[in-house]
């Protein structure tokens, strides 16, 4: 179900040609040309980088405030 091996991509630490096995939904390693489990789809990179996402928008409370009115100040450090 949440099973995938994404072979050959390279890594934003400069590492390239890595194969991520991702088992029940977290990675569950990193190397070059791991075995693929049985039955687990394989996704060809094709040497493209391979990065988390940018914003976990589960997490993220700085673009929405709805506790201030729309005539507050930004709060330090956000526009």
């Amino acid at each position: 179900m949440n099973d995938l091996l994404v072979r050959n991509v390279a890594l934003p630490d400069g590492r390239v040609g890595q194969d991520l096995p991702a088992i029940g939904g977290r990675i569950a390693g990193v190397g070059p040309a791991l075995a693929a489990p049985p039955g687990i789809p394989v996704l060809e990179g094709q040497g493209q980088r391979l990065a988390p996402p940018f914003v976990d928008a589960r997490h993220s409370t700085t673009a929405w405030r709805p506790h201030a009115p729309a005539t507050a100040p930004a709060e330090p450090g956000f526009p």
